[in-house]
């Protein structure tokens, strides 16, 4: 029984990994704040909001990111772009905040 149970186990080990997913890459940022939320208009566009306002953009597919957050001391934050100009974001205490010009201002 022990040794039908290691075959197993092994057969399954080398199963699963042949299908693992290849080709992510690590996205590196200069925050520390927590990043939990992503959004992607196009190919290129990309929108990360995480804690304490945080809100990065990147315009050629996450090689760079430009930090536009918005100035909140909360934790827990969301946001949403219609487009790269235009954008929303909100926090616990309920503020919400514009931008219409890619979030050089809020």
């Amino acid at each position: 029984m022990k040794k039908t149970l290691i075959t197993f186990l092994a057969v399954c080990c080398l199963f699963c990994k042949s299908f693992t997913q290849t080709g992510w890459l690590s996205l590196e940022t200069e925050t520390e704040d927590a990043l939990f939320e992503l959004q992607c208009l196009g190919k290129d566009s990309l929108f990360m909001f995480g804690d304490y306002g945080t809100v990065l953009k990147s315009f050629d597919g996450g090689e760079t990111f430009t930090d536009i957050s918005y100035p909140t001391g909360a934790a827990g934050f969301a946001g949403f772009f219609i487009n790269e100009n235009i954008g929303f974001a909100s926090g616990p205490l309920g503020e919400i905040q514009r931008t219409i010009n890619g979030g050089e201002d809020w």
